[in-house]
């Protein structure tokens, strides 16, 4: 029998304070084998070795293991041919949690995915106004289950598609809080997380906070007492950077779960979970905030909170003298957030969830379709199933069907979780069938509505009617089957003959069944698979963000992926590509040689493959900087491209110019032009707010300087004519040296990786003009009306190049177009001058995006390029064109 695993997966130093109580919660109370997965990025920055040595001696009180990996595809090795739960401390789609989130993409599909949430304020669980600014508000899992210190109604920050998968467990550091009688007079503890997005994102507040503790310090040197500052343990500011501390000051450096926290009078720290921690050690707590009130600290309303030095003083007074008021305050904080606290409570749900993946009544077969649309069926059986699993046996045997079993004991066992348990199941074995076997239990009505949410057909299989409210919930079955129709009566009036059926012993009965409880189910329409160098902002902007919608509703899977060491893995590969099932597979400006084994696999399964690409990467220009030039102009990488464009069924081109432009470079398969490059949601359209003086900006990467360059001559004489006017600069783009002689009305904004923050962010700098120059040269003329979209969608004016690449997107007074130096001198000055032009342009600009550059119209432009390449694909060889010239006359016909 195979051995129950319990893997914990650490890469940030602090997740070690995250999975210390629950692997030695495992490894004491469970009959499993315990591992730590370590990422080479958590022993780089484990400089000190501290929390390597924290590991080895967890592993030496429970007898746990420790392995090292470097990628994802050798984690998944790692864990290959085994089973149980893997656990992450840091996991989500963010690109500060990819080393997590790759191996639990990669990891077998005999693991259940578990991630913690890892903070009181955590991305895509709580997040607080600078999370939102830095991350967005679209944070996913890779994981089956996410386990939540509080109810879902707390979980402000969770999308839709996650809810789900919610399972609330409480903080796992009750399970190893302080004990012990408090000492008073033992000093208060100040804890920094300086490092945090909430002390820089709205303003730089590092610099407040260590004056008032340096005050604070002081007026506690002349009584003679000392201060113990804690450094937070992932950013350790006040150690990397050398921070002079007052001599008073002692430094508390241990992991949080070797500190007494209970031992303190009292305790102070900005936003962060260490506040948390205090509050269950029950000390009296102080939530320090800047003294304008800017940081957002709404998550912690009720607690106290202190600014100025006055209330640092105060508040430690108030708490040696009566801390009662502050415990009763901390009470009701915890209790209006509806955390479990109790200890016994905390690891009943913790056991609960390590212990999942050892239930020896829950079992899958995988088959040769396991992951396709036919073939997977959730059981959930009564106290005697037995009949349903003698019919079954000789389909599973045959590799027909893919099954998993929930039992009613399972249920049962699950208590109130059950519901919880229900979900996880559908999010991990993600059933085409629902088959509910003589239960008629509880979770009755939970079942049939996950189903009809997945749009799951599901299939009520009894010998006797249920009876009272079950009867009622089983009317939302699709279809009911017994060995004889007289019990069934109700049920056939309500379903009509049709689909009530008999089970006969020699019938293909479930077969038959299956096709027809499906029949009035929408299928999911695609499994795209888009494979990339990176997976970046061309990849979100033409699969992700479009078909968003598409995903939510079932009606595709996407799936997007780097180029990686699983890429040249074969066993890897094979063993992805199974769970994916892909209908078709994209190559996103993929310019490595074609050795990934996707690409066999595609052509040995027949399906579809799609070159994509958004530039012209066989002809790139000087102009675009010498390290650029250099590396695709390699010969062996052009080569490479080329040979794996036309190892395509399909070439896709985000512009119709590109599509003209790249035939004549040696392509010869059918080439597809898409009519729009960049879509947006147009819930999302921001109103425009302008600044209250004018300025002027470009909003872009380093690699466009020489573009900014060739308008400069018009900005410095537009600067020159307007002394009130502001030139800025958003990106990695830095302002142009010429422009350092108007001193601070010269400006440059960091760029945000996060894209949604990224065009609030835009709109908040309240520019009176975008500007979007380009050179004239091959090149650029390939380039899509990206620019112009973004500054649309975010309520800026866009000034842009008079070149093909913007003149539908402008035209209609939707943009300003300029060509020469007075050309944009004129344009830029009309738009400071006159507010209602500003706004005129905006508003036309935005109605155009609504009614042409939807996120739905680009979806269906992607559907339509599949459907062209799989009848390509079904047509064979012959449909490809053998002559440059063919391909490139081709091009307008095949336009999407």
């Amino acid at each position: 029998m195979r051995r129950h695993h319990i893997v914990f997966l650490v890469n940030l130093l602090q997740d070690v304070n995250m999975v210390r109580p629950l692997a030695m919660l495992a490894g004491r109370e469970l009959d499993a084998d315990v591992e730590f997965l370590l990422s080479y990025g958590f022993l780089r920055r484990d400089k000190s070795r501290i929390w390597q040595a924290e590991i080895a001696q967890i592993c030496g009180q429970i007898d746990a293991t420790v392995s090292i990996y470097s990628q994802a595809c050798e984690a998944a090795r790692h864990l290959a041919g085994k089973s149980g739960v893997l656990i992450a401390a840091s996991e989500s789609s963010l690109s500060n949690h990819a080393e997590t989130h790759d191996v639990f993409r990669a990891a077998p599909e005999g693991f259940l995915k578990v991630t913690l949430q890892h903070g009181f304020e955590c991305v895509g669980f709580l997040q607080n106004r600078e999370h939102d600014k830095a991350h967005g508000t679209s944070v996913t899992f890779a994981a089956d289950v996410v386990c939540g210190w509080f109810e879902q109604r707390m979980m402000r920050s969770m999308v839709a598609s996650e809810r789900a998968k919610l399972y609330v467990s409480g903080p796992p550091a009750v399970l190893q809080g302080s004990t012990g009688v408090r000492k008073p007079g033992s000093g208060g503890l100040v804890c920094e997380n300086l490092h945090s997005v909430r002390l820089s994102s709205s303003g730089d507040f590092k610099a407040s906070f260590m004056d008032i503790f340096d005050q604070f310090c002081a007026r506690k040197a002349e009584r003679g007492e000392k201060v113990i500052l804690r450094p937070h343990p992932g950013g350790q500011y006040v150690i990397k950077n050398k921070i002079a501390l007052p001599a008073n000051v002692e430094l508390n450096n241990r992991p949080i779960y070797k500190v007494k926290l209970n031992q303190y009078d009292f305790g102070i720290s900005a936003p962060s979970s260490i506040l948390i921690d205090m509050i269950l050690a029950e000390i009296p707590t102080g939530v320090w905030r800047d003294e304008d009130g800017v940081m957002d600290t709404g998550n912690y309303t009720g607690l106290t909170e202190i600014s100025s030095l006055p209330d640092w003083l105060a508040f430690t007074e108030q708490a040696l003298a009566n801390p009662k008021p502050f415990l009763a305050r901390q009470r009701s904080f915890l209790d209006r957030a509806g955390m479990p606290t109790d200890k016994k409570d905390v690891r009943r749900r913790f056991l609960r969830l390590l212990a999942a993946g050892a239930a020896p009544a829950r079992i899958t077969v995988t088959t040769a379709t396991a992951g396709g649309d036919a073939g997977r069926i959730l059981i959930v059986a009564g106290k005697d199933a037995t009949g349903l699993h003698q019919r079954l046996a000789g389909m599973t045997a045959s590799g027909a069907l893919a099954t998993e079993t929930l039992t009613e004991a399972m249920l049962e066992q699950a208590g109130p979780d059950g519901d919880a348990l229900v979900a996880r199941t559908f999010n991990r074995f993600k059933p085409n069938m629902l088959v509910l076997c003589g239960y008629d239990g509880p979770a009755l009505a939970q079942l049939l509505r996950m189903a009809a949410s997945r749009n799951c057909p599901s299939l009520l299989c009894a010998d006797t009617l249920p009876a009272g409210s079950a009867a009622d919930a089983v009317l939302a079955a699709d279809a009911v089957a017994g060995p004889g129709l007289a019990a069934f009566e109700r049920l056939h009036d309500a379903f009509g003959a049709a689909q009530t059926c008999r089970l006969g012993e020699e019938q293909p009965w479930l077969a038959g069944l299956m096709e027809q409880a499906r029949k009035a189910v929408p299928a999911v329409r695609e499994r795209i698979l888009v494979v990339a160098d990176t997976v970046a902002a061309t990849q979100d902007i033409s699969f992700r963000r479009p078909l968003a919608a598409a995903v939510a509703e079932g009606q595709v899977s996407l799936h997007l992926i780097g180029d990686n060491d699983t890429l040249r893995d074969e066993d890897a590969c094979r063993a992805y590509w199974n769970r994916v099932n892909p209908t078709v597979l994209f190559l996103s400006r993929f310019t490595h040689a074609l050795e990934t084994h996707l690409y066999g696999l595609a052509r040995e399964h027949d399906v579809p493959v799609v070159f994509h690409i958004d530039d012209n990467l066989l002809r790139v220009s000087p102009q675009l900087g010498a390290a650029k030039f250099n590396l695709y102009n390699d010969p062996a990488r052009k080569a490479a491209l080329r040979d794996a464009i036309n190892a395509c069924d399909l070439l896709y081109t985000s512009t119709p110019y590109l599509g003209q432009a790249i035939a004549g470079e040696g392509i010869t398969v059918p080439i597809v032009a898409g009519d729009i490059y960049c879509s947006i949601d147009s819930d999302k359209i921001l109103a425009p707010a302008f600044a209250d003086t004018p300025v002027i900006g470009y909003m872009g990467t380093s690699g466009h300087a020489a573009d900014v360059a060739s308008i400069m001559p018009a900005v410095l004489r537009l600067m020159t004519d307007h002394p009130e006017l502001r030139f800025e600069t958003f990106g990695t783009i830095k302002p142009d040296p010429a422009l350092a002689q108007f001193g601070d009305r010269v400006a440059h904004h960091a760029p945000t990786a996060n894209y949604e923050a990224f065009l609030a962010r835009l709109a908040q700098l309240g520019w009176w003009a975008g500007l979007a120059p380009i050179e004239n040269h091959s090149f650029n003329l390939c380039k899509a009306d990206t620019k112009w979209v973004e500054y649309s969608l975010s309520g800026v004016p866009a000034v842009a190049s008079d070149l093909p690449v913007y003149t539908r997107a402008c035209a209609g007074g939707a943009g300003l177009m300029a060509t020469t130096e007075d050309d944009w001198y004129d344009a830029m000055a009309r738009v400071i001058a006159d507010p209602a032009v500003r706004q005129d342009v905006v508003e036309r600009a935005q109605d155009r995006l609504r009614t042409t550059y939807r996120h739905d119209i680009l979806a269906e432009q992607i559907f339509r390029v599949i459907a062209r390449a799989r009848s390509l694909r079904a047509a064979g060889p012959s449909s490809h064109t053998d002559h440059p010239e063919a391909a490139e006359a081709a091009v307008p016909e095949q336009q999407v």
